[in-house]
């Protein structure tokens, strides 16, 4: 048993084993999960902004 202040920390918790942990319930917990997720997924499909790829550039020089 593990005692938690809420539920954005037990999904960072669960986040934290990547695609390792898979939620079995309570049901409210799943979905969160997955909305976080998916957000997270939908972020990382956009194409990055130039400011942020000019700023890599030249971080690696």
């Amino acid at each position: 048993m593990m005692k938690v202040g809420g539920l954005v920390e037990v999904m960072s918790w669960v986040m934290g084993f990547g695609r390792h942990a898979k939620v079995l319930g309570p049901e409210h917990l799943r979905k969160a999960v997955a909305q976080e997720l998916a957000a997270t997924a939908e972020r990382y499909s956009e194409e990055p902004a130039a400011v942020y790829e000019e700023d890599s550039q030249a971080r690696m020089s």
